[in-house]
């Protein structure tokens, strides 16, 4: 592989483990010490707070003192995160806590997403991401089984050890890797604040940043206790099936991958949104005390359109970002996406504050997201010309 492909792989995975070890299994931890719907979203939406307040600076820590010190300081906010995760078990500074969570998922994501377009070009961005996808959803629950195993075998101590464990030769290899010379020669020059609020463009871009950081958390934190719910508040057991859905699902990506850069773009992307709306809505007809037997497969539907959907829409994300200013858009789609983040769960918090049936609660909430998910039709690639 070249050099920044080879990065962003080794990048990639190696957050995809550690992810995997415990912050994955936060929303369920939360779940777990007695926090309501309510506090869980205050605590998204002061991540997504977070979240916005490091952009600035690791959009100016990018050029002040390069990359070797972005790909450093992801690893050492990891271990900040699990290590308050670790030592506050009760979540009595759940605050700290959901700005270092935004905090690491700035610096994870903003960067994983600038090595992506290094290493990609407009013809095989489907391609790269479907392997993307393999490899992360393959490392994502390794980590997931080992550190829903260790937890419950051994206790919260022995996940953060495991994670010091692969942070260590990590943070050794960033420290003395030579890295590309595309990330070290051309670096663009930070977003300024104008540009973020008076930047506009014909495919609705603003409107569908706005809202994808509330489906973005809602796979990832709602979504994943009402799996921890059907998998009988088990840590374990919600490892297991998480892994077993990736191995599915990792089987389904390979067949598909290559066939996604050549099939008719705004087609695929129709479908995939349709298939994506569809997916809301089973997740509100699910019951815990149905049928084992009949639930599992509607969730194995449910991951495949989640994530068939998340293949395509990040396709077209980053082959308009390819049109554009490809740094700039990056930028523009976290700024966006964190402030809907920000705005939605401080709105869901008061929403959710009386509620006596939680898991009633998810289903409606389910409900609603199925018609919102239609806007991403508005997102569309310019005419050719």
């Amino acid at each position: 592989m070249a050099g920044p492909t080879r990065l962003f792989y080794q990048y990639s995975g190696t957050h995809s483990l550690l992810i995997g070890l415990l912050p994955f299994f936060l929303p369920a931890l939360m779940w777990l010490k007695g926090l309501s719907l309510s506090e869980i979203s205050s605590f998204i939406a002061v991540n997504g707070i977070g979240y916005l307040l490091t952009l600035y600076y690791w959009d100016r820590i990018r050029i002040r003192f390069g990359w070797r010190w972005i790909l450093v300081a992801s690893l050492v906010l990891e271990v900040a995160l699990v290590g308050a995760i670790v030592f506050d078990q009760n979540f009595a500074a759940i605050n700290l806590i959901a700005l270092l969570n935004g905090a690491y998922g700035c610096f994870f994501w903003m960067s994983q997403r600038s090595l992506f377009v290094h290493c990609t070009n407009s013809g095989d961005t489907g391609v790269k991401f479907g392997n993307f996808q393999i490899i992360v959803m393959v490392l994502l629950k390794v980590g997931i089984l080992g550190g829903g195993y260790l937890w419950e075998k051994w206790g919260a101590s022995s996940v953060f050890l495991a994670t010091i464990c692969v942070v260590i030769p990590a943070l050794a290899y960033y420290c003395r890797v030579s890295l590309p010379g595309s990330l070290t020669v051309s670096s663009p020059a930070p977003i300024t604040l104008n540009s973020i609020v008076t930047y506009r463009d014909s495919n609705h871009s603003l409107v569908i940043f706005f809202i994808d950081g509330l489906f973005l958390f809602a796979e990832s934190y709602f979504w994943v206790i009402t799996l921890y719910l059907i998998s009988g508040e088990n840590l374990v057991r919600l490892g297991i099936l998480v892994v077993s859905l990736s191995i599915l699902l990792a089987g389904l990506f390979y067949l598909i991958k290559n066939r996604l850069d050549k099939a008719k773009a705004q087609q695929a992307y129709v479908i995939a949104v349709l298939g994506y709306a569809l997916s809301w809505l089973l997740r509100g007809a699910i019951e815990t005390n149905e049928n084992q037997y009949w639930i599992y497969p509607l969730i194995v539907l449910i991951a495949f359109l989640t994530a068939l959907f998340r293949l395509v829409f990040n396709k077209r994300f980053f082959d308009l970002a390819a049109k554009t200013d490809n740094h700039r858009y990056i930028v523009l789609k976290s700024y966006y996406s964190q402030l809907g983040v920000a705005v939605f769960f401080a709105m869901a918090a008061l929403a959710l504050l009386e509620v006596t049936e939680p898991f009633q609660a998810l289903q409606t909430f389910y409900w609603l997201l199925a018609p919102i998910a239609m806007i991403y039709l508005l997102y569309r690639l310019p005419p050719k010309g």
